[in-house]
Protein backbone atom coordinates (compact mmCIF):
# COMPACT_ATOMS: atom_id res chain seq x y z
CA UNK A 1 0.00 0.00 0.00
CA UNK A 2 2.83 2.43 0.79
CA UNK A 3 4.33 1.81 -2.65
CA UNK A 4 1.03 2.68 -4.33
CA UNK A 5 0.75 5.86 -2.24
CA UNK A 6 4.28 6.77 -3.29
CA UNK A 7 3.34 6.35 -6.96
CA UNK A 8 0.25 8.51 -6.44
CA UNK A 9 2.31 11.20 -4.69
CA UNK A 10 4.81 11.21 -7.56
CA UNK A 11 2.03 11.53 -10.14
CA UNK A 12 0.38 14.40 -8.27
CA UNK A 13 3.75 16.15 -7.88
CA UNK A 14 4.43 15.81 -11.62
CA UNK A 15 0.96 17.12 -12.49
CA UNK A 16 1.31 20.15 -10.19
CA UNK A 17 4.74 20.95 -11.64
CA UNK A 18 3.38 20.66 -15.17
CA UNK A 19 0.33 22.84 -14.47
CA UNK A 20 2.33 25.57 -12.70
CA UNK A 21 5.37 25.60 -15.02
CA UNK A 22 4.21 28.61 -17.04
CA UNK A 23 1.91 30.17 -14.44
CA UNK A 24 3.32 33.59 -13.49
CA UNK A 25 1.61 33.49 -10.08
CA UNK A 26 2.53 29.95 -9.01
CA UNK A 27 4.81 31.12 -6.18
CA UNK A 28 2.61 34.00 -5.01
CA UNK A 29 1.89 33.53 -1.28
CA UNK A 30 -1.44 35.36 -1.71
CA UNK A 31 -2.47 33.27 -4.72
CA UNK A 32 -6.19 32.65 -4.72
CA UNK A 33 -7.02 35.73 -2.70
CA UNK A 34 -6.94 37.96 -5.77
CA UNK A 35 -6.27 37.70 -9.50
CA UNK A 36 -3.50 39.95 -10.79
CA UNK A 37 -3.61 40.99 -14.45
CA UNK A 38 -0.94 38.48 -15.49
CA UNK A 39 -2.98 35.62 -13.99
CA UNK A 40 -6.10 36.71 -15.88
CA UNK A 41 -4.14 36.92 -19.13
CA UNK A 42 -2.62 33.49 -18.49
CA UNK A 43 -6.05 31.96 -17.85
CA UNK A 44 -7.50 33.54 -20.98
CA UNK A 45 -4.59 32.26 -23.09
CA UNK A 46 -4.73 28.71 -21.74
CA UNK A 47 -8.50 28.14 -21.28
CA UNK A 48 -9.72 25.45 -23.70
CA UNK A 49 -11.60 27.09 -26.56
CA UNK A 50 -15.32 26.52 -26.56
CA UNK A 51 -15.32 25.27 -22.98
CA UNK A 52 -16.97 27.13 -20.15
CA UNK A 53 -16.23 26.72 -16.47
CA UNK A 54 -17.29 23.30 -15.18
CA UNK A 55 -20.89 23.42 -14.01
CA UNK A 56 -21.42 26.97 -15.23
CA UNK A 57 -24.41 27.78 -17.37
CA UNK A 58 -23.96 29.69 -20.60
CA UNK A 59 -24.72 33.41 -20.16
CA UNK A 60 -28.08 34.48 -21.57
CA UNK A 61 -28.06 35.99 -25.05
CA UNK A 62 -28.17 39.75 -25.01
CA UNK A 63 -31.46 41.08 -26.33
CA UNK A 64 -31.63 44.70 -26.89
Amino acid sequence: MLARLGVLRDRVTALVEHRTADDPTADDPLRGLYLPDEAVHHLLRTWPSGAGAPGAAEPPAHVG
